[in-house]
């Protein structure tokens, strides 16, 4: 897997482990050619804490295009790391933890060229790896319009969980979602962002890789589209403020207004905030405008 559809992997992995808390477990495997332990390993399925986080990212964004793809042996690496991580010889892993939620989540489009790559050889023996007292759900991911849609059902269909075509990266937070269900419940849909800068206040630049729309008296419209619970999105912008003769103030730079499809409780919201920068005594004298950066996070709960 090479170029767009492992940049998108990539950023769906990243976005998985940013929804994880630090009771979750993660590794992570990656197969082309031959099959590495890139985060964790067998028995060694790390807690997701913040420290952690950073670690499993850094691992993935490591991760590069090799030659070919075996896919059954990343799929069967997968499972044996839920099953060695809660063998009596774990001393790591606590008591019933046979009960905890399990999800293999196979990343993939699904053109297995290396190894089994027939699923009629690998649903067999999917099927009697399941067998054990750790069975984990087997989700998996297609990417790019090429993937194969029979092998992907097949093996989701084997391992009781479902078959996710990913589009885009707008797509990946709903494509979470529907995976794992209440556990990243869905939180707002439709959601647009409308960022309307103060009288005197102009919007320089505004960085997002949503779709912007310019409306009147210099506000901007972003349409971002779904959220799941806990999601943050971050949006820098560079504005132009006018200079003031006072110091040390708080002032009120822009109305951030949000509308959006409240899922749980069936219904549109309009919620709005004001932005606030904090002038010192070195910016406030400035007469002429000056750019100013601001970071504004949007989080939906």
């Amino acid at each position: 897997m090479a170029g767009n559809k492992l940049s998108l992997v990539k950023e769906a992995t990243q976005f998985m482990v940013q929804q994880m808390s630090s009771v979750d477990r993660l590794s992570v495997v990656s197969f082309d050619d031959k099959v590495q332990d890139v985060y964790g390993g067998s028995g060694d399925m790390n807690f997701m804490t913040s420290g952690n986080k950073k670690i499993a990212a850094a691992a993935i964004s490591r991760l590069v295009s090799g030659g070919g793809t075996n896919l059954s042996a990343g799929l069967f690496r997968g499972i044996d790391h839920h099953q060695q991580l809660a063998a009596p010889s774990n001393e790591g892993e606590p008591a019933g933890s046979a009960d905890r939620v399990r999800s293999v989540f196979l990343f993939t489009d699904g053109q297995s060229t290396t190894g089994l790559t027939d699923v009629r050889q690998i649903a067999p023996i999917m099927s009697a790896m399941l067998q054990h007292a750790i069975s984990p759900k087997i989700y998996t991911f297609g990417f790019g319009a090429d993937l194969d849609d029979a092998m992907l059902n097949a093996i989701s269909e084997e391992g009781n969980g479902q078959s996710i075509y990913m589009e885009d990266a707008e797509s990946i937070p709903s494509s979470f979602a529907s995976a794992l269900g209440g556990l990243m419940s869905m939180a707002a849909q439709n959601l647009e962002l409308h960022f309307v800068p103060k009288e005197g206040v102009a919007i320089h630049r505004l960085e997002t890789s949503f779709q912007k729309t310019p409306q009147s008296a210099g506000s901007i419209k972003v349409a971002i589209g779904d959220l799941v619970s806990d999601e943050q999105k971050d949006f820098l912008l560079e504005l132009d403020i006018p200079g003031l003769y006072v110091a040390d103030v708080t002032e009120p730079v822009m109305l951030v207004q949000a509308r959006y499809l409240d899922i749980s409780h069936r219904c549109m919201r309009d919620v709005s905030f004001e932005a606030t920068v904090a002038r010192t005594a070195d910016t406030a004298g400035l007469r002429q405008s000056h750019p100013l950066v601001l970071v504004s996070p949007c989080t939906l709960v």
